[in-house]
């Protein structure tokens, strides 16, 4: 599960994958049977991390589809944040 914090500029000062990172990602996750999940932070509006991850098969963990986070914390194997 990752849950990056806002940042001021939300977008433009967020962590950019390229290409490669993103094939290299994919691949990890299928060689070992792994499923990601993004929830951005409450206040970010710009979604760089689910726009650049969820096409790649991350699940969409936001409020909409799962308002409460501590069953999110309890379900997922490890926690990724910046």
């Amino acid at each position: 599960m990752f849950l990056p914090t806002v940042r001021d500029g939300q977008g433009d000062s967020q962590y950019q994958f390229d290409g490669s990172e993103l094939e290299w990602l994919t691949a990890w996750a299928q060689r070992h049977g792994a499923v990601g999940g993004v929830r951005e932070h409450m206040a970010d509006r710009a979604r760089t991390y689910s726009r650049a991850l969820i096409p790649l098969g991350a699940i969409d963990l936001s409020s909409r589809h799962y308002p409460d986070l501590e069953i999110l914390y309890r379900a997922a194997d490890a926690l990724t944040s910046d």
